[in-house]
């Protein structure tokens, strides 16, 4: 990392030290506390470390909102991966055209979208493994099998210039473009969201923009670099978020 360089991975490791046992994500039944995501952050690192894939790489991510979402894109902050969010409202021919437009070495399904992926996956030459966002199913290997080591790799200098994230937008003559984010220009985004609406550790975000857009993932973002916490939706529920609204005090919406 260079001297003027402060990244995704680096929001979630001063979490864990100053914050440690505040929620920092709430999903799947779970509450996870800022030390516990550091934690698994670094056990994913470590597992997609294992699969041979190095900086610049590309993980390609077919999901509803959920813990396993955001630990991948913690997990790519820290290796200096590309993250690619597919757009789960696309057809089967628009999901082809993205994935070939940024030919991920790795991709990881939610259990909704395994049909569609599957008829896909063997026209894809480039990729090398495929993985659910849960138990393992229909030739998907199981998210757990990455998370299971002690969390340790190596430091790896990742410039918060360098490309993070592709979301390919609205298609323009017929295909959509990927735009390149980088991790420097999000967490830029991050504090104008935090200082506009004076975010602080005791506010609360309910998420329920899907984290392959933009919207989701910088509010998700900008709450965290505050030090507060957010529940992750897979889908909009009336009653779940009036429950949550209540009981967690959310804050943001």
């Amino acid at each position: 990392m260079g001297l003027y360089d402060y990244g995704i991975y680096e929001v979630i490791k001063r979490n864990a030290r100053v914050s440690g046992e505040r929620t920092a994500l709430i999903g799947g039944g779970q509450r996870v506390p800022y030390s516990q995501l550091l934690k698994n952050v670094d056990r994913l690192a470590h597992g997609l470390l294992q699969l041979g894939l190095v900086k610049g790489d590309r993980i390609g991510i077919m999901a509803l909102n959920s813990l396993e979402y955001f630990y991948l894109y913690g997990a790519a902050a820290k290796l200096g991966n590309v993250v690619v969010p597919i757009n789960w409202r696309l057809n089967p021919q628009e999901v082809d055209f993205v994935l070939r437009d940024c030919s991920p070495r790795v991709v990881f399904v939610g259990p909704e979208f395994q049909d569609t992926m599957s008829a896909l996956i063997p026209t894809c030459g480039f990729l090398e493994k495929s993985y659910s966002t849960g138990q393992g199913s229909k030739g998907y290997c199981a998210f757990n099998e990455l998370m299971d080591n002690d969390g340790f790799s190596p430091v790896i200098e990742v410039s918060s210039d360098a490309p993070f994230v592709i979301i390919h937008t609205a298609a323009v003559s017929g295909y959509p473009r990927g735009a390149t984010l980088s991790q420097r220009g999000l967490l830029t985004c991050s504090l104008q969201f935090l200082y506009c609406w004076r975010l602080t550790q005791e506010d609360c975000n309910l998420c329920i923009l899907p984290l392959f857009h933009f919207g989701g993932f910088c509010t998700t973002l900008s709450v965290m670099h505050a030090g507060g916490k957010t529940i992750l939706l897979p889908r909009f529920d009336a009653a779940v978020a009036v429950k949550h609204i209540a009981e967690d005090k959310v804050t943001r919406m």
